[in-house]
């Protein structure tokens, strides 16, 4: 099964679970060159000023990560998530995965939110059961993914869950060789969107798995005739990405 690692996750719309949470245009406030030493020395002049607000330690983390120096960010974006959990630790799991695929440290991070009832990301979207899933499906935890992904869908209910939770428990299960269970979650997201390319794919990998190639090669058709709608992301914040290859290799098993 091909994945393009690049992450999750995620994913879905920006919600304010427990309060407003400053979205990534706050340097505005900060009055030096971007990325310049006096730019950094305003923000730790902050942190001695507040040593336990959380948000200068999250406003000095997000240029950082711009300018690639992850791992200072990383830690000034651990301690916002210490300092304020509801407001900082699901986007903190977010950059564990996206700059450092750390899916053992997200999952901690994600499991800190359920316990402060914070179920989506403020910051860059995403649904807490979601992510931390895909990090124990990344982690060989296929049970527990399943039920992570379950939680999701039981919380948002099938008329609203995004489509995207019900796929990945599918891969969960298909990682696990459950084909039939599988073939089951992608043929109910096929019910809730009749043009998602990735469970059109996912169907037809399984149904190649058991033999039936006709049954197939009618499943992958329909994932390439609506390519165009492929899950993608610019922070590419999500693992099991479709690809084009993908595709065609899958057609060239089933239809030729």
């Amino acid at each position: 099964m091909s994945r393009i690692l690049g992450l999750f996750l995620c994913i879905c719309c920006i919600w304010s679970c427990q309060k407003p949470v400053e979205k990534l245009d706050e340097d505005a406030r900060n009055p030096y060159p971007y990325g310049s030493k006096a730019f950094f020395d305003y923000y730790d002049d902050a942190i001695k000023k507040e040593p336990n607000n959380g948000t200068w330690y999250y406003r000095k983390a997000v240029p950082m990560f711009r300018l690639g120096r992850k791992g200072e960010a990383m830690r000034n974006l651990d301690i916002a998530a210490k300092l304020d959990p509801i407001a900082y630790a699901n986007y903190c799991g977010y950059a564990k995965i996206l700059h450092f695929r750390d899916f053992k440290g997200a999952e901690n991070m994600f499991r800190i939110c359920l316990e402060n009832k914070v179920y989506h990301d403020a910051i860059v979207a995403g649904d807490t059961y979601t992510r931390l899933g895909v990090c124990l499906k990344e982690q060989g935890l296929y049970d527990e993914a399943i039920e992570a992904f379950t939680k999701q869908i039981e919380r948002d209910g099938l008329k609203d869950v995004m489509v995207y939770a019900i796929v990945s428990r599918g891969i969960s299960k298909l990682e696990k060789d459950d084909k039939q269970g599988a073939l089951a979650d992608f043929n109910l997201a096929l019910e809730n969107w009749d043009r998602c390319p990735e469970a059109f794919y996912y169907k037809a990998l399984v149904l190649y798995q058991l033999n039936e190639k006709d049954k197939a090669c009618k499943q992958i058709q329909k994932a390439m005739l609506n390519e165009n709608v492929i899950r993608s992301n610019p922070f590419a914040a999500h693992i099991d990405q479709l690809s084009k290859a993908d595709m065609d290799k899958l057609f060239d098993q089933t239809c030729r």
